[in-house]
């Protein structure tokens, strides 16, 4: 391998049910930041695991009705995570009745946000994310948790 700073990731679609835990290169964890790796990868371990977190909620207008024409952006609240393909970044549609659901998020600590128009991929610019914080909800997620957390639109 080129000597470079890498991101590890990895796509375990096959593996339903089972989520990327970590990737750890020399004591870091290269899943969610890059890594300095100088050729030698003779101590990477990779970590799976099947105790998936899940997110729900339902997105509901001023009014209480379901707001499904919306965005739902769900991102950490350490702002190093803010990287293009986070994923501990994801932005979702509610279904026509305002419910949302994610799952396969990293434990830890996140905001949730609503948002009427967002460009495809803007959800990872840390400028457009910095601009939700201060109307976002804060939540916590453990390994293997299912928390459900609804929104309601600010009039």
């Amino acid at each position: 391998i080129v000597p470079a700073k890498y991101r590890l990731s990895t796509s375990v679609s096959r593996l339903k049910g089972w989520t990327l835990k970590s990737a750890i290169v020399n004591g870091q964890d290269a899943a969610d930041r890059p890594v300095a790796i100088s050729g030698d990868v003779s101590d990477v371990v990779v970590t799976f695991t099947d105790r998936l977190t899940e997110l729900s909620g339902m997105l509901e207008t001023p009014t209480g009705q379901p707001a499904p024409d919306y965005h739902v952006i769900i991102f950490p609240s350490d702002r190093s995570y803010w990287v293009v393909n986070s994923r501990r970044i994801v932005a979702l549609r509610p279904s026509t009745d305002g419910h949302f659901v994610t799952t396969g998020l990293p434990p830890g600590d996140y905001l949730i946000a609503a948002v009427a128009d967002v460009d495809n991929d803007e959800w990872f610019d840390p400028a457009f994310l910095d601009q939700l914080v201060a109307s976002a909800v804060k939540l916590s997620l453990s390994e293997g948790e299912k928390l459900r957390q609804d929104l309601r639109i600010a009039r």
